[in-house]
């Protein structure tokens, strides 16, 4: 009975000494998932640029929907970010341009696109964020960028 509560439970001792609680989410629509969107005021969904990642969107979608409808009220969809872009292949391309199309305005497709790199995995591979261990990597500096647009959200909504 309300397990899609139970994170709420967790953070409710805590929940008014931070002005942002972040979860990153499995790429699964599973208990972890159900939970966090259960509490959550926003979701940015990250989207590989690639053609069944982006067939899957519509999926997620869908259940965002219902988790507004029953769960949720609150919940905002912030918008796509397109990841893992690799810029050296014309099916990225075509999958971004088709996610735009397929998917933008109505659900906004973040415009700072997150570019493919080996830095990435060298970092998890470390045990460091990729801001610290490769502060200059393009993709990088999409995180950041798109970090700056979470706070203003937070702030207008606030």
């Amino acid at each position: 009975m309300g397990r899609e509560r139970r994170l709420a439970a967790v953070l409710a001792p805590i929940w008014d000494e931070y002005d942002f609680i972040l979860i990153d989410c499995p790429p699964s629509l599973g208990l972890l998932t159900q939970n966090a969107v259960a509490i959550a005021d926003g979701v940015l969904i990250p989207v590989a640029c690639e053609y069944l990642a982006m067939r899957a969107v519509a999926g997620i979608l869908t259940f965002l929907r219902r988790v507004q409808a029953k769960t949720n009220s609150r919940l905002q969809i912030l918008g796509l970010l397109p990841t893992m872009f690799d810029r050296r292949t014309r099916h990225a391309d075509e999958t971004l341009r088709e996610l735009r199309a397929r998917f933008h305005p109505r659900v906004p497709v973040i415009e700072h696109v997150v570019y493919r790199s080996i830095r990435f995995a060298e970092a998890a591979a470390k045990g460091e964020p990729i801001l610290t261990y490769a502060r200059a990597v393009p993709g990088a500096e999409a995180y950041r960028e798109v970090a700056r647009q979470i706070i203003a959200w937070a702030e207008r909504v606030a």
